[in-house]
């Protein structure tokens, strides 16, 4: 009953709102999403209605099923019709649209829309072809592009049709890919440099190599990894003896990538508490994506209310009053990985010194910081303690 209902009120939509209403919506994506897939994605959700968008060589360069999950070879039912420009026919169920455009840097682009059990009506068919042309403006003039940066930003932008087509085309495979790096960058000036001295280093290690900068932050993605050595040194390895190392603030590792949707999921999860990772971690450069998760853990309990930041920070109770002992703790746990050495360095202390705080520290806790079962609820309390105190 809601979905009939929820179908009715869509009917009534005045169709020409479409343009506005998904540029709109569109617009206040972030930069890297506002693309013509993401565009179609919109549109195809607004009209309930497949898209299918060709190039020149009859290629598909996105293709966006509705629903989502439909197993509709839509390619398929294209080949068996025959529709004039402009037009719509009725086969197998779909009414199919197609109209034909141009666009100066993508050529001669073949629009279908496919929308089952109805027909399209005219002014949607318009709309439509007025929204492709103001988004391929838009957002557009590299959408025919083949390259490793399109491919990059298909991958982190769900557009599966055009990954598959671009990595088919650069002969990359991103099946194969299951490591990235994220490093952020605080001097563009030698990006260039430094993207040619990662390729050199990991191309020894990985037959799969692919950087590509989005904003200030280069994404590195590895796959089939051809060396027996540990994969988890090489990029902390890299940032200690890179000649650009100055202009990296940061690396984040994210390893056992299963496929693209990891890739992307891992990217969104990283970038939300990224600029948050220089106040939690002093003097701190590599990074887990274990380390980014409990970032993000720390960020949802403290949204989620008072009550349990509280129950949270009670743990420090002991210590609260103590500015030496909790900036000890802090350190110690979150900025030298419960490394003494590390942390007398970045407290300016001697080691043994760092050895008695720490005892003392466990003594008042209750808790043993060197033992990990006991140290976790600690650090996820610290990081609690440093995100509130920023």
């Amino acid at each position: 009953m809601i979905i009939e209902l929820m179908a009715e009120i869509l009917k009534k939509r005045p169709a020409d709102n479409i343009v506005n209403e998904v540029v709109e919506k569109a617009s206040l994506l972030p930069e890297h999403l506002r693309t013509v897939d993401i565009t179609l994605k919109l549109l195809s959700d607004l009209l309930r209605t497949n898209i299918v968008l060709m190039n020149a060589d009859n290629e598909v360069t996105n293709q966006i099923k509705w629903p989502r999950n439909s197993t509709t070879d839509l390619e398929r039912l294209l080949r068996r019709v025959a529709v004039e420009d402009g037009q719509q026919v009725l086969k197998n169920d779909f009414s199919i649209f197609y109209k034909e455009l141009y666009q100066k840097g993508n050529g001669s682009l073949s629009l279908y829309l496919l929308k089952e059990h109805e027909l399209l009506t005219e002014a949607e068919c318009e709309q439509t072809v007025e929204l492709l042309r103001v988004a391929l403006n838009l957002w557009g003039k590299k959408h025919g592009e083949v390259n490793e940066a399109a491919l990059v930003h298909a991958i982190l932008n769900d557009e599966s049709e055009k990954m598959y087509r671009l990595a088919n085309q650069l002969k990359i495979d991103v099946k194969g890919i299951e490591l990235m790096w994220l490093l952020q960058l605080n001097d563009l000036k030698e990006e260039k440099k430094l993207k040619e001295d990662i390729l050199s280093y990991a191309s020894k290690f990985y037959k799969t190599c692919v950087t590509q900068l989005l904003d200030d932050q280069l994404i590195v993605l590895l796959g089939n990894y051809r060396h027996n050595d540990s994969e988890l040194v090489l990029g902390e390895t890299f940032i200690q003896n890179s000649p650009y190392k100055e202009s990296i603030d940061s690396i984040v590792l994210c390893p056992r990538l299963r496929n693209t949707t990891d890739v992307r999921t891992t990217y969104q999860l990283v970038n939300e508490v990224a600029l948050q990772l220089p106040k939690l971690f002093h003097e701190k450069k590599n990074f887990s994506i274990s380390e980014i998760r409990q970032v993000a853990y720390a960020n949802k309990l403290i949204q989620s209310g008072e009550a349990e930041v509280e129950e949270t920070l009670a743990l420090l109770s002991p210590i609260m009053d103590s500015k030496e002992q909790l900036m000890t703790l802090c350190s110690f746990l979150l900025d030298a990985g419960a490394d003494f050495q590390i942390c007398s360095e970045q407290l300016f202390i001697h080691k043994n010194t760092v050895k008695y705080r720490i005892k003392k520290i466990s003594e008042a806790l209750g808790y043993n910081v060197m033992r990990f079962s006991e140290s976790y609820e600690c650090y996820v309390a610290c990081l609690t303690y440093r995100l509130i105190s920023l």
